[in-house]
């Protein structure tokens, strides 16, 4: 005979946890099975590092250049610098500090490229941004950055999806219906209900508050780089009245007691109206974007069950 409380001790399926929360442009693949997950953030394989190739084009012959990232900028390198030069640059960096290796060189005449190392290794950096306006002689000298390889570890969303960063308050998933109901004169009871309409929105407060974040949070333009100035590279994200939302794919990542991850897909979102506000102070609370997403019916799907999105679990082998 079974047990009269049905209550399973399973730690897996208790609704709490940290969780984490990525976009996608509204053009990237929806998961599919059978690997669904995996569209989503790498789930096996070997930490990959970042690699970055540094390339100076225009035959100069004298004076010098920076390199930024993460909003710091070096002090000015020589047209002719040594992979051991440009290293010893980024790495008096204060968010980069002993976490890069260059080899090849020198310039002009080869390539210098970049390798992220120790603590930042295994996943995505943002991509280094040269300003050439300091280089002489040559025709339009200038110095190029590819971006060989892309950094990726365990977890890290798999492109075009990117991560919205930290959280604060949770990331609150709520779901509303409203319904007709039906009687007749004959009975003081209802015979029947039935939904009308369903709303689901996804609600956070991000807490940090990159270009990409701002940009995601409050439909803001596009993001450029001007490396015209003399003081180095400057960013730009273009703050405007957009007529139009952007819709987005959004995924909410729930890890379990067990490692394994559950992730709520949302085919279609779009932010919803909502007083948002900064306040740059030196103290009290902390800096948070609030921001809410309304889920839409994507009408390419017939089934009425998946035409908002699922709840995928990754299974056990």
């Amino acid at each position: 005979m079974g047990a009269f409380l049905r209550t399973a001790l399973d730690d897996n399926n208790l609704i709490r946890g940290a969780a984490r929360l990525i976009a996608a442009p509204i053009t990237a693949p929806y998961p599919t099975s059978p690997a669904s997950l995996s569209q989503l953030v790498t789930l096996s394989g070997s930490p990959v590092n970042d690699v970055q190739t540094l390339t100076e084009t225009g035959t100069p012959t004298g004076g010098t250049f920076t390199l930024s990232i993460y909003g710091d900028v070096t002090a000015p390198i020589a047209y002719n610098a040594t992979a051991a030069a440009v290293q010893a640059q980024l790495q008096a960096l204060p968010n980069i500090g002993n976490n890069v290796a260059c080899s090849g060189g020198p310039f002009p005449a080869t390539p210098i490229v970049v390798t992220f190392n120790n603590y930042m290794a295994g996943q995505a950096q943002q991509v280094i941004i040269a300003n050439s306006a300091g280089l002489t002689g040559g025709s339009t000298p200038a110095v190029g950055v590819v971006h060989t390889t892309t950094g990726s570890g365990i977890y890290d969303p798999v492109s075009p999806w990117f991560d919205l960063g930290a959280t604060k308050t949770g990331i609150r998933i709520s779901r509303n219906n409203t319904e007709d109901v039906f009687d007749v004169d004959q009975l003081y009871g209802d015979l029947d209900a039935r939904p009308t309409n369903w709303e689901m929105q996804i609600a956070t407060s991000l807490s940090q508050s990159s270009l990409q974040v701002m940009q995601t949070a409050w439909e803001l333009g596009n993001i450029f780089d001007d490396t015209t100035p003399s003081t180095g590279t400057e960013r730009h994200l273009g703050m405007g009245l957009p007529t139009s939302y952007t819709k987005r794919r959004l995924a909410i990542l729930y890890q379990r007691p067990n490692g394994l991850i559950r992730a709520l897909v949302f085919r279609r979102t779009v932010k919803m109206p909502q007083a948002s506000e900064i306040n740059y102070m030196k103290s009290g609370e902390q800096l948070l974007v609030p921001v809410t997403w309304r889920a839409l019916i994507d009408t390419t799907v017939q089934d009425p069950t998946q035409n908002i999105g699922e709840i995928i679990d990754q299974a056990l082998e």
